[in-house]
C-alpha cells in the first residue's frame, strides 16, 4: 500500500479510500510494472 501511495504521490489514507476494483486495478498495473523491470 505505501509503494501504491508513493507512486501515485497519494496519502495511504487516501490510497484506504480508493474504490475496492481501482486498488486491485492498481496493484496489477504495479505488478506488470515490477515483473518487467529487469527484462529485456
Amino acid at each position: 500500500m505505501f509503494a501504491l501511495a508513493d507512486r501515485l504521490n497519494k496519502t495511504v489514507a487516501e490510497i484506504e479510500n480508493l474504490p475496492y476494483t481501482e486498488l486491485v486495478e492498481w496493484a496489477a498495473y504495479l505488478g506488470i510494472i515490477t515483473d518487467g523491470a529487469g527484462k529485456s
